[in-house]
């Protein structure tokens, strides 16, 4: 549908391009000069609080007392006053989306099927040991902002799920390549099975997301994150041949990351 055909591109460009593509933003709104901020909670000092129609759900938010960016205020500058004072946690943005999210865990454990238990054994590894979910999160939060009033489709499902075995594939990789014990504070795959299996693991997932890529059926979608998976591993080989390169630049390393 056109709907999903949005959120998937809209969710797919914010994956791929999230790093500059933030930089960028944060440039924009400081030269914008940003004025306020909506929060969940009343400001004491302007005492301002209403109730806003939300798609999502319906929320109370307030707005704090303007401020102003300076000129010469650096993106770096702005980022610091933020992280002061957090507006929103990431609960508060998963909340709209708690439900997606508990299924999503679920499939995710239950990826494997009735394959091989020592996978399945390693799957669970894998999934059990917690993080944010940003990107399935994104990709819900999206459906449904582009679906509403109409709730989201199993191939927003779908893709959410996608995304996070991607994600996924590539920190197993990861952990072997850079000879990781733990993650999240709990032993690798590659620590508790060893590097092969921990390898076919990751490799099962990249292959297991492609094949539940291509039966999205939307071909943007399908050659936008094909392209992200292969930037992984042109990323990964960029790093691998600047090992203890000193004059490695933040451009090089934006451009290894990003693009």
């Amino acid at each position: 549908s056109k709907e999903f055909g949005t959120s998937v591109s809209f969710i797919g460009f914010v994956i791929a391009h999230s790093g500059r593509q933030s930089v960028d933003i944060l440039d924009k709104v400081k030269k914008s000069q940003m004025s306020c901020f909506m929060t969940k909670n009343v400001c004491p000092s302007r005492n301002i609080s209403r109730q806003v129609a939300n798609p999502l759900r319906t929320t109370s938010f307030s707005v704090r007392p303007p401020f102003t960016i300076a000129n010469d205020t650096t993106t770096q500058d702005l980022l610091f006053r933020v992280a002061e004072k957090p507006l929103i946690s990431i609960s508060d943005i998963r909340d709209p989306v708690t439900g997606d999210m508990q299924i999503l865990d679920q499939s995710l454990l239950d990826v494997t099927g009735d394959r091989q238990q020592l996978l399945k054994a390693a799957m669970k590894q894998i999934f059990s040991a917690g993080g944010k979910r940003i990107r399935p999160m994104l990709v819900f939060l999206t459906g449904r902002a582009t679906c509403y009033p109409h709730p989201i489709s199993d191939s927003h499902k779908k893709l959410a799920e996608i995304t996070e075995m991607i994600h996924t594939a590539s920190l197993v990789h990861d952990d072997v390549l850079d000879d990781c014990d733990l993650r999240r504070g709990k032993e690798t795959v590659n620590c508790t099975y060893g590097n092969r299996l921990a390898v076919l693991s990751g490799d099962f997932l990249f292959a297991q997301s492609s094949w539940y890529l291509a039966q999205l059926g939307e071909l943007e979608v399908i050659k936008l994150i094909s392209k992200v998976i292969a930037d992984f591993a042109d990323g990964e080989i960029s790093q691998a041949t600047a090992l203890f390169n000193v004059d490695y630049s933040l451009d090089d390393y934006l451009d290894k990351s990003f693009y």
